[in-house]
């Protein structure tokens, strides 16, 4: 099964060359803390000292928006389509569903479409509200929203980019060997 990111990477709409390892590792760790604060179960005492203000910001968000969480790190595939990810967030903004992605980088354009397939595995029928969230490390925080009207020309765009990369993938243009 085919990773929505990578999909979405193969399809050309974006790259991961700029992420360094660092990056890597505060994106993943950051991920995990907003995750289990989402549930209720994080310890906050346990946080890394160069992680709480990316705390502090979901926090901030969370508080300043009204957001609430119903599914966090929530798994999505479809076998027909043959792919699958994570949603970092979904739950209601002012009443209306609403699937949110943090990022602890910059907001590249290629998240309208990650969310907009995320929604789409995760509900087909559905339209989401979606949000880039930046955390930063200072505990500010910065939001992208993507328009709502834009759902269904993003969905098919994204789509577009699952059916690009599984024929990469068939043609052995994937870099895989």
């Amino acid at each position: 099964m085919l990773g929505l990111t990578h999909a979405l990477a193969l399809g050309g709409v974006t790259d991961f060359s700029f992420v360094q390892e660092d990056d890597l590792w505060r994106g993943s760790e950051t991920h995990k803390i907003v995750h289990l604060a989402a549930k209720g179960t994080l310890d906050r005492a346990t946080v890394p000292k160069e992680l709480r203000g990316y705390l502090a910001a979901r926090d901030a968000f969370v508080q300043e928006t009204g957001y609430v969480t119903l599914l966090t790190e929530q798994r999505v595939q479809s076998k027909d389509l043959g792919v699958s990810g994570r949603i970092d967030d979904s739950g209601l903004m002012h009443g209306k569903k609403t699937i949110i992605e943090f990022k602890t980088g910059t907001i590249q354009p290629a998240v309208a479409l990650q969310l907009a397939l995320g929604g789409h595995l995760l509900e087909p029928s559905a339209w989401f509200h979606r949000y880039a969230v930046a955390l930063q490390v200072d505990g500010s925080y910065q939001v992208k929203h993507f328009a709502l009207m834009e759902w269904a020309a993003d969905v098919q765009t994204a789509l577009a980019c699952v059916r690009v990369a599984q024929w990469k993938q068939k043609h052995g243009m994937d870099g895989a060997r």
